[in-house]
């Protein structure tokens, strides 16, 4: 869950003014029976709450507050959001996977100069794949399964590799003519690791270029340590330490199907 205060201007730019996330996993268990857990609602209702007494505290006059894959897909859906409206008087519209695509990729075009393109976000709950050219989105799909969903369908017994035999299932129709861009949680974490390793002197993420050698050497470090010693791993946020692994077999298929050398 992701708060972010903007100062509007009349030109209608905007400035940054304080941000918040925190770790909520609302799709976490989903998958069971397509329901969103109660465990989880409550963590996220707290969340909510604290974000609002945030936005009162700093004067916001408007809350634009959204909801992405797992609540679109929750059997619950419409019970969720009237709990939300109930005890953090905030209105959540739920987008439709066709709205997040395009919301990600007007993000990634009106930030960086990359022509033609792969947008690979990873979320909790889906993965969303954006390409484009010159910008003109050529297609987009919305991945039925996240960083969270593929932990926790592989949690018994299987390695990433298996979590990424699942992936490539959906990878037969995308052009892999394409640089990759990386967009989320995952992708920072993964950044952040690299920067430290390289010793790399500027403390940003966007922009940062990631060559296929360095994400694989990543890769296989994390995919066979235990949670207790990824935990420990600089540069990796402790509360994504269980998922990363599956988080990096959906980057490892894609690098892989596209046979991105770079």
């Amino acid at each position: 869950a992701r708060l972010v205060i903007v100062d509007m201007f009349t030109d209608g730019h905007f400035m940054v003014v304080d941000e918040l996330k925190e770790s909520v996993r609302l799709g976490q268990d989903m998958d069971r029976d397509g329901f969103l857990k109660p465990q989880r609602i409550a963590e996220t209702i707290k969340t909510l709450k604290m974000f609002k007494r945030l936005c009162d505290t700093s004067g916001v006059d408007r809350i634009i507050a959204v909801g992405t894959a797992a609540v679109r897909r929750a059997k619950n859906q419409r019970s969720f959001l009237d709990e939300i409206q109930v005890s953090c008087n905030i209105t959540i519209r739920v987008l439709s996977e066709e709205e997040e695509a395009f919301l990600v990729y007007r993000g990634v075009i009106n930030s960086m100069d990359i022509p033609k393109g792969l947008i690979l976000e990873i979320g909790g709950g889906s993965t969303k794949v954006i390409y484009y050219n010159r910008r003109n989105v050529l297609g987009y799909a919305n991945l039925p399964f996240g960083a969270v969903t593929l932990t926790d369908l592989f949690a018994s017994d299987a390695t990433p590799e298996e979590s990424a035999k699942h992936v490539e299932e959906f990878l037969q129709e995308i052009d892999p003519e394409t640089q990759m861009i990386g967009v989320g949680g995952s992708f920072r974490n993964l950044f952040k690791i690299s920067k430290l390793v390289r010793k790399y002197p500027l403390d940003m993420a966007h922009n940062y270029k990631l060559a296929t050698e360095d994400f694989t050497g990543i890769y296989n470090m994390l995919k066979v340590l235990d949670v207790d010693k990824r935990k420990k791993i600089k540069g990796l946020s402790p509360a994504r330490a269980d998922i990363m692994p599956a988080a990096m077999a959906i980057v490892k298929s894609f690098v892989t199907y596209m046979n991105i050398e770079g």
